[in-house]
């Protein structure tokens, strides 16, 4: 599950856990139809219908009239204490019923058929629940009867669980919840979306300094010696067999990973290089440009038959920009 706050549970579970919190908060009854029992506070019982006496219509308009009906959930998860385990070492005084009463003392069980009215408020609202009339409310009286009846439903919304409601009329009611899990207390978790990445900056061509410090000398080009490279160059292209040679070595001082192909990152390292050799900035669209002209089966990675081409064209240019500099260089 990837939830914020964090929760250490299935999916199942949370959802287990979210509807009975729902149900504990929202299940609710008019005074009177169920009473505590003479022998145990925590246990409640049906009122016989001979004494049953329920709030009227207009009693019922108002949160006193109503009275919760699940027993409270305690900070254990649960609705009533287990009993204690004993300690390792058991201290000859230890009494399991005194440790129960202290547990219960420090997570304390809220009253059975509690009010409405007891009900902790919501944010800036002073209430926890809003009751409202549908319909007409007026009260009639029926022929040949000293009762009286109404058109109207009361409808009760609670403001902890948004999306759950109850709906009373004619000494009947039912509830419902259609919502998205959340109490309206609960902060609600936006994550940031990352910004979008932006494109590489195109690297700096290193420059020989301008200003030499005394006794630095800039370095010269031996003729000779680039005559001669040149020349190697040269061969190499033109020689099928020394340019296998080349590309395998090549291919292996990239391919870090061995996988037999480079990756993104491999051919960045790889055009990194020609790029300072060539003296040619290099960004981020160019490795795009890159897959897109010589990944020729589209797998998003360069084959060693794939770098072939590349990298003779490569050398061409290399050949090109050394014999510039050596002329320049001769001038």
């Amino acid at each position: 599950m990837v939830t914020n706050p964090y929760f250490a549970g299935k999916e199942k579970e949370l959802l287990r856990a979210q509807i009975a919190r729902i149900v504990q908060t929202t299940s609710i009854v008019p005074k009177g139809y169920f009473k505590k029992q003479e022998d145990s506070e925590r246990e409640i019982v049906e009122v016989g219908e001979e004494e049953r006496k329920l709030p009227g219509f207009e009693d019922l308009r108002h949160s006193h009239s109503w009275c919760h009906l699940a027993p409270s959930i305690l900070k254990c998860g649960r609705t009533a204490h287990l009993q204690p385990e004993p300690p390792r070492e058991e201290p000859p005084n230890y009494d399991p019923a005194t440790a129960l009463k202290e547990l219960e003392v420090q997570d304390p069980y809220e009253e059975r058929l509690k009010p409405l009215t007891l009900d902790s408020s919501v944010g800036d609202c002073e209430i926890a629940w809003t009751i409202k009339t549908i319909g007409d409310s007026r009260l009639y009286k029926e022929d040949y009867k000293d009762s009286t009846f109404t058109n109207g439903i009361i409808m009760i919304r609670s403001l902890v669980w948004p999306g759950a409601y109850v709906f009373y009329k004619d000494d009947r009611w039912f509830s419902f919840y259609v919502g998205f899990g959340h109490k309206a207390d609960s902060a609600d978790y936006y994550p940031v979306m990352p910004p979008l990445p932006r494109e590489e900056v195109a690297e700096v061509l290193e420059q020989s300094e301008p200003n030499p410090k005394e006794g630095e000398e800039e370095e010269k080009i031996d003729p000779e010696t680039a005559s001669g490279f040149i020349n190697k160059l040269r061969e190499i292209i033109d020689d099928n067999d020394k340019f296998e040679n080349m590309l395998n070595r090549v291919f292996d001082v990239f391919d870090v990973d061995r996988s037999g192909e480079l990756d993104r990152k491999e051919i960045r390292n790889f055009l990194k290089f020609f790029s300072k050799e060539l003296q040619i900035p290099m960004g981020h669209r160019p490795i795009q440009e890159f897959f897109r002209g010589f990944d020729t089966d589209k797998s998003g990675l360069i084959s060693k038959e794939e770098l072939s081409d590349p990298l003779k064209g490569l050398l061409m240019i290399w050949v090109d920009t050394l014999k510039e500099n050596l002329a320049e260089a001769s001038a």
